[in-house]
């Protein structure tokens, strides 16, 4: 009878191994005692295992994040362009159903990107420390909001304008210098890993857009330059 009984053991344990080979880790395993070396070596295998899968995805899901916004914010593009782009990735990405993005300019924040969002609801133009885009300016830092104010934000679909439930908010930085700030908003709720994929990218789309800024100036001052001397041009003809 114990003989018979150590073998449905074994069988039970190789059915069991066999699974969680197979990367099902939340299959049972339950040692029968504390001198059940063998119960205890699987279920700590299977504890191992499942640990190592879920941070395995999480590399695999920042690292996916990261490579298709480097790939949306290749090329020269304009700062518009760019910054829908960037909001749409993003939102997209992280099962968000709404964003803005603003950039700062002059002392204050420009509304340049956009991505599902009701237009009436939202300044085009901020003052730093204005609201909570302007504070995170000053700031500097991502928040996590969950009570957000009535019309603060609306989602425009084919069914109407629907209020999101969660908030993220977060700076972008160039150099230390905060370049701008981004609102994403769900219905669902945000979790830590979102705001490590956003300290990942940050960097990154702080880079691209003071890129875009300095083509756009550089654009304006040989448009200036190209001004200034065809005028010179028409004043040298008429000495």
């Amino acid at each position: 009878d114990s003989f018979n009984e150590i073998v449905e053991i074994m069988k039970l344990y190789a059915t069991t191994a066999a699974k969680i080979g197979k990367g099902n880790y939340d299959v049972p395993v339950i040692a029968r005692s504390d001198k059940d070396l063998l119960g205890i070596s699987m279920n700590n295998m299977r504890a191992d295992l499942q640990r190592l899968s879920r941070e395995t995805e999480v590399r695999t899901w920042l690292l996916t994040g990261n490579n298709k916004l480097n790939d949306r914010i290749r090329g020269e593009k304009q700062l518009g362009e760019l910054s829908d782009e960037v909001i749409a990735l993003l939102s997209e990405f992280l099962n968000a159903q709404i964003g803005t993005l603003y950039v700062r300019e002059n002392g204050h924040l420009r509304l340049t990107g956009r991505y599902a969002f009701s237009d009436a609801v939202k300044d085009e133009i901020l003052q730093i420390g204005q609201g909570l885009v302007g504070q995170a300016a000053v700031d500097g830092k991502g928040k996590l909001l969950k009570d957000i104010p009535d019309n603060y934000l609306k989602i425009r679909s084919s069914l109407g304008d629907v209020k999101p439930t969660n908030l993220i908010i977060y700076p972008f930085k160039y150099e230390e210098e905060v370049k701008g700030v981004m609102e994403i908003g769900s219905a669902r709720e945000f979790s830590d890993l979102d705001l490590e994929l956003l300290d990942q990218v940050n960097n990154h789309i702080g880079i691209a857009i003071h890129a875009s800024q300095s083509r756009q100036k550089l654009k304006e001052l040989l448009e200036e330059t190209q001004r200034q001397s065809e005028e010179l041009e028409t004043q040298q003809e008429e000495l």
